[in-house]
């Protein structure tokens, strides 16, 4: 909406014009269906009693719980009433040209930020875990054709078009720097790292599988073991009969599992 009243005052191509009309008519659509389908209130006054709540222990809660209202009509209140604000600010301060800037970049730097929420959720997390790389791959796609448009654009008209404002290059670069950001998450990361237990756990269990029990553990699993005879306290690798005979008797019960 904002790009909208900036164009009203620098007149750049009417192809960013009609971009700017097009994600206003989608961000209406999906703020109705994202009122449609949010969770009902909860009796207990949890997450859920919130729509859109993502507050965390710890963090600051929002100035007049903004964008988490609980009844749908305070939304449409507020699009209403900012239309009608920037209208009247036009009518009175559109023939300032630093007003005109101020709107062009207020309005393109909400867009480019967009991927820091993104961002900060997968670093926190240490994981890309429901971010979908198709995603990510059309955002990166869509900056480069921005990113071609806005600066090559007047240079293929023989610079017989209208310049692109120095705003879009600007934003533009920003969010395909964030959205560069996110791939190189979504590569370190991934859908998240395993967790030391995790690790600990199967490493402990690939070592058990490689370890070769003694004499008075399980089966054997590895190559035969040399038989090293059992010392008493009369002086080492000195054994009775009995325990001669009990350790051939394992010997041939051992030998013949491995067999």
């Amino acid at each position: 909406m904002l790009v909208c009243y900036y164009w009203l005052g620098a007149q750049f191509d009417k192809s960013l014009l009609a971009q700017a009309l097009n994600m206003i008519i989608v961000q209406v659509l999906l703020l109705k269906v994202a009122l449609d389908h949010r969770p009902p209130p909860s009796h207990k006054g949890g997450i859920d009693s919130a729509p859109f709540a993502g507050l965390k222990a710890g963090e600051l809660a929002r100035p007049y719980n903004f964008w988490q209202w609980r009844s749908p009509k305070p939304y449409w209140e507020f699009i209403v009433y900012l239309t009608i604000g920037l209208f009247l600010a036009h009518l009175f301060l559109s023939h300032m040209s630093i007003y005109i800037e101020m709107l062009g970049y207020i309005g393109l730097g909400i867009e480019a930020t967009l991927p820091i929420p993104q961002m900060l959720s997968n670093q926190r997390a240490r994981s890309c875990k429901g971010f979908r790389v198709s995603v990510l791959a059309s955002w990166i796609l869509g900056d480069v054709m921005k990113m071609v448009f806005f600066f090559l654009a007047n240079a293929t008209n023989g610079g017989s078009g209208k310049p692109i404002p120095w705003a879009f290059k600007l934003c533009g670069l920003f969010q395909f720097a964030c959205d560069l950001a996110l791939g190189l998450q979504f590569w370190f990361f991934g859908d998240g790292v395993s967790s030391p237990l995790s690790s600990s756990a199967s490493s402990i269990s690939a070592a058990s599988k490689r370890m070769v029990p003694g004499l008075a553990g399980g089966v054997l699993t590895g190559k035969k073991m040399p038989f090293l005879p059992m010392a008493r306290a009369g002086g080492p690798g000195n054994t009775s009969d009995a325990q001669k005979g009990t350790q051939l008797d394992m010997l041939k019960e051992k030998d013949g599992m491995i067999d």
